[in-house]
């Protein structure tokens, strides 16, 4: 059994609820990291050419000014506040649909915060890798190997952007992702076995979710599709791949 025009209604309202959310920690995440660049511009004008290169201090004080920024802070908050945020959409969701107040077991609890420590880690390993990326600038800068204004031109361009697309892929990504199992888990924990793809259909969409949109499944038949998303696994937690913005919802039999 789909879902009904109302109910698969009420489900798209709450994907474009969490697309809100992205877009809201994008901005915050945007504003901080034009800080970031603007303080290592700053940092770098301090320390060009000149003396012996004290990596292991460069390090510290490069860690320090990250810390400074706010990026830790952003992205901590996205995983609080933001990822509490989906998990409460997916139960306003179920009581909307069905007109009853499921509840997650303690295993389900455990699952959602093992896969935000799982996203936390990501995030914290695109902190350190623009940490040795500007760490390698300010080694060039300080030999003189490149100039100021090379130094600050691919700071902006080669390492401060793409520490914004991909923190804003795993934003995307990772919300969308929490939002798909807490709807998985909720649904489970509750007696719901099978789960409607639902979403967007647009110029946007991948072709394995135009394939799959309106599809109903079990949790274990979505994820044995073959060859999956071909992106990120498992299809039940990412759906089509990074920044997807379709979910899987139950659906009650009968």
């Amino acid at each position: 059994m789909a879902l009904s025009d109302a109910q698969e209604k009420i489900t798209l309202n709450s994907i474009s609820s969490i697309r809100r959310i992205e877009d809201d920690f994008t901005l915050r995440l945007e504003s901080t990291l034009r800080k970031l660049e603007r303080q290592l511009t700053s940092y770098f004008s301090a320390n060009q050419v000149g003396g012996a290169v004290d990596v292991a201090l460069a390090r510290a004080n490069l860690e320090q000014i990250l810390l400074q920024s706010g990026y830790y802070e952003t992205t901590g908050a996205l995983l609080n506040e933001g990822y509490q945020a989906a998990i409460d959409e997916s139960y306003n969701q179920y009581l909307k649909m069905y007109g009853e107040s499921f509840q997650f077991g303690e295993v389900s609890l455990q699952q959602l915060d093992a896969l935000k420590n799982l996203d936390l880690s990501q995030f914290n390993q695109l902190g350190q890798t623009t940490l040795t990326e500007v760490n390698r600038l300010l080694t060039d800068l300080q030999f003189g190997t490149i100039t100021f204004d090379q130094a600050v031109k691919q700071l902006g361009e080669q390492v401060i952007d793409k520490l914004q697309r991909y923190s804003k892929t795993w934003i995307t990504t990772g919300l969308s992702g929490i939002y798909r199992e807490a709807n998985s888990l909720l649904a489970e924990d509750n007696g719901i076995t099978k789960f409607q793809y639902v979403g967007p259909l647009d110029d946007l969409t991948r072709k394995f979710c135009k394939k799959h949109l309106g599809q109903v499944k079990t949790k274990k038949e979505w994820d044995s599709i073959p060859g999956g998303n071909g992106q990120i696994s498992p299809v039940s937690t990412y759906g089509g791949g990074y920044n997807c913005r379709h979910s899987f919802v139950g659906v009650v039999d009968g």
